[in-house]
């Protein structure tokens, strides 16, 4: 089913879960655009958004990627009628709906008169790496068993069954998260939820990615896809400068054809993951040119 609706969808991808979200709801709305967050900050204009809007993205320790936060934090949308997320998680939603309310509220120069989420939706599909910024222990050691084909299959399976009734909902414009945040207290999230958004909103630590050279083939693809553009070719070999920003995106450790990179404590050469059908290119398409 399609529906006649202008719509214009805001997504960040690292793997092409969030990417592939974005494309099949746009498939069903004839109308709709898909826009890069990346290319969006990437202008000098102000953002300026109407119509109805929704945002596409993968939750990143259970809150908002460094550009979508840096996005919500700059966009004007007063004149936005209908307003949505849908994040993309690997089992651990947390409450991004809050945060994302949370940081329009104190972006807001009038606050009684903020635009605040209509709807909030997620979707469980694959987390695609070992490691966050999270410590070792917390980290999946034996992350390739969670990207055998058996599990990607069910999770498109999950997709296929799930993406449908988000659709509809869109189509219906349907209000329930918004009805949620003004009258349950939690929705704003918890103590610990709320001191994570602040450590997000802070200055992360660096990732540190693990270079095997003698796997390198120097193509340079890690670059290509990288996009906060911290990733750089010195002398022929890729390099991740520490005073550089990183967006945890990962791209560059699951484009990797020789799986050269890895990162600290895990540097297995068991598999990476993409959403099938991503290409390097589709990533890379989302950076504004220079």
């Amino acid at each position: 089913m399609t529906y006649s609706v202008r719509m214009r969808l805001i997504t960040f991808s690292g793997t092409g879960n969030s990417l592939e979200v974005a494309r099949r709801i746009a498939a069903a709305f004839p109308d709709a655009t898909v826009e890069s967050v990346l290319q969006l900050l990437g202008t000098d204009e102000p953002i300026v958004l109407d119509g109805m809007v929704g945002f596409v993205f993968p939750i990143h320790v259970n809150g908002l990627p460094r550009p979508v936060r840096k996005f919500i934090e700059t966009v004007d949308l007063a004149n936005v009628e209908y307003l949505f997320a849908c994040a993309t998680h690997g089992g651990y939603p947390g409450n991004v709906g809050g945060q994302i309310n949370r940081i329009l509220k104190r972006s807001s120069n009038s606050p009684e008169a903020t635009r605040l989420l209509d709807e909030f939706f997620s979707i469980e599909l694959i987390n695609n790496t070992p490691k966050g910024v999270a410590p070792r222990p917390l980290m999946r050691m034996h992350w390739e068993r969670d990207i055998a084909p058996k599990h990607v299959e069910r999770m498109q399976r999950r997709l296929d069954d799930e993406l449908p009734g988000i659709i509809a909902a869109i189509a219906a414009r349907t209000h329930g998260y918004a009805d949620q945040y003004r009258s349950e207290r939690n929705a704003r999230g918890s103590l610990i939820q709320r001191f994570i958004w602040r450590l997000a909103d802070g200055s992360a630590p660096k990732l540190d990615f693990k270079l095997d050279e003698s796997a390198c083939t120097r193509c340079g693809l890690c670059e290509t896809v990288c996009l906060s553009r911290r990733v750089a070719m010195v002398n022929g070999w890729p390099t991740w400068p520490r005073e550089k920003e990183c967006y945890y995106c990962y791209a560059c450790f699951n484009v990797c054809p020789e799986q050269a990179i890895g990162v600290r404590h895990y540097t297995k050469k068991e598999g990476r993951y993409l959403f099938p059908g991503t290409t390097a290119e589709m990533l890379a398409a989302q950076k504004p040119v220079r």
